[in-house]
């Protein structure tokens, strides 16, 4: 009996512990999409790292309060340190409404390749697009007892539909709109810190007073969710008006909503194995987390090494890029789901090849080089062995010696390397390695030559 409510009440206290699955925060179940996702990818010049910012303006479509924490798959081996916030480990940033970044930290899950962070505190109602909030104006006659309130259901990105103001009856205050619906349009301009603009509403509202009275009305709007400001316009801002005895009025209600998108800023470098060796292509892929409507992404890549979009993404334009001396890929895809995958495949310049390339015209010039010295020798040596009394009598030069020949083949040589880099046939790593060899040889011959003088 003893052991029995013993494993009784075991058993009960285990049911009271929660239970953490492997990942350290659950996957996104809030409402959220991306509007939004510009990606910035540059190629580094060891061939070995790409670093990667994403700039992604997050919208909440559903009603609920926004949980805070957002989720962001990166590509293998992927190192997290944003610019935004000083290349610190781990972090991200968001920009708030005056434009300030405010890093937070992103961190990895229990599941491979998943990061998350928590930009907003948790139970945060952000005002996004399509958020519902009902707003009371409440007025009250200072010399009655009058009073009304009217109730109006704004849903932010719904269309306004108008109506006609309905008839009011009876004694007494009312409080009408001419809209079945109040809402805001979903077209919202960005400025140029890449915010959306401010969602801004205007509607008329009328005010009767069916009473035998003239009479002063005090105005109070409450129901504004966090952020959002509405005021009533009467030739200018009023919180309250005079209206006499049975007399219409309109007043302009202006209410201001904070932007829809909330930009955060992520930037990884992904160190790439592999890239020393020409065969071998490097994949960059990225599975979305959330509906993405746009995705523009700009790839800054070493000369000669070539791109290949997948599916998912369409190539504007390649062109070369003069700020960043690396060829410009734009490429963008639209209304992508969770699960999908954008992805590019990088294939390498053949390094080995070009130092080969390289090092074969060197070979061939000095090679030239040196028989056409050969050959100006033996003609030489032919001008000298002619009889006495031929026609010719031009004096014939000293042939150079074997150590003014060297030297002149290293500088022809260093010659020829500076235009093969210039023409840009020749990678810079090779020709400084190259460079460096060659005039040391050229020095030391010359060295020679001044010993012996």
């Amino acid at each position: 009996m003893r052991t029995g409510a013993v494993l009784f009440i075991a058993l009960l206290i285990l049911t009271t512990i929660p239970i953490h699955t492997s990942a350290d925060d659950p996957m996104p179940t809030n409402d959220l999409v991306v509007d939004e996702r510009w990606i910035d990818i540059v190629q580094e010049g060891d061939r070995k790292t790409l670093d990667v910012i994403e700039y992604i303006f997050f919208n909440n479509t559903g009603t609920d309060t926004f949980n805070g924490t957002i989720f962001s798959w990166l590509p293998d081996n992927a190192i997290v340190r944003s610019k935004c916030c000083g290349n610190a480990p781990d972090m991200a940033c968001r920009m708030d409404a005056g434009g300030v970044m405010l890093c937070f930290d992103m961190l990895p899950t229990g599941t491979d390749n998943i990061v998350h962070g928590q930009p907003f505190e948790p139970d945060t109602f952000m005002s996004y697009f399509g958020q519902e909030a009902t707003i009371v104006i409440e007025g009250t006659a200072q010399n009655s007892s009058y009073s009304d309130s009217l109730f109006l259901n704004v849903t932010v990105g719904q269309t306004q539909t108008f109506g006609d103001f309905p008839v009011v009856t009876g004694d007494g205050l009312h409080l009408t709109d001419n809209a079945e619906q109040l809402g805001v349009v979903a077209t919202i301009p960005v400025d140029a810190s890449g915010m959306a603009e401010r969602l801004g509403l205007i509607q008329s509202i009328n005010i009767t007073n069916n009473s035998p009275f003239n009479d002063t009305v005090d105005f109070e709007i409450t129901g504004l969710p966090e952020g959002w400001t509405a005021i009533l316009i009467e030739n200018g801002v009023v919180n309250e008006t005079s209206i006499g005895s049975n007399e219409s009025k309109e007043m302009i209600l202006h209410m201001q909503v904070p932007t829809y998108k909330i930009e955060i800023q992520l930037g990884y470098a992904i160190p790439i194995d592999g890239a020393d060796d020409p065969s071998a292509d490097y994949l960059y892929q990225k599975e979305l987390i959330y509906p993405n409507g746009f995705i523009e992404i700009f790839a800054f890549i070493l000369e000669d090494d070539k791109m290949t979009v997948g599916d998912n993404l369409d190539i504007l334009f390649s062109q070369w890029s003069d700020q960043k001396q690396r060829e410009w890929y734009a490429m963008t895809g639209v209304d992508l789901s969770p699960n999908d995958t954008i992805s590019f495949t990088l294939g390498w310049k053949n390094e080995f090849a070009y130092a080969l390339m390289a090092l074969i015209i060197t070979l061939v010039v000095i090679g030239s080089l040196i028989g056409y010295m050969f050959y100006r020798k033996k003609f030489a040596r032919e001008e000298k062995e002619t009889p006495e009394g031929a026609e010719d009598t031009e004096e014939v030069a000293e042939p150079p010696s074997e150590l003014e020949q060297k030297k002149q083949t290293m500088l022809l040589a260093i010659q020829r390397l500076k235009t093969d880099f210039e023409e840009g046939k020749i990678p810079e790593d090779v020709y400084e390695n190259l460079l460096e060899k060659y005039k040391k040889s050229a020095v030391d011959v010359m060295k020679e030559i001044d010993g012996k003088g």
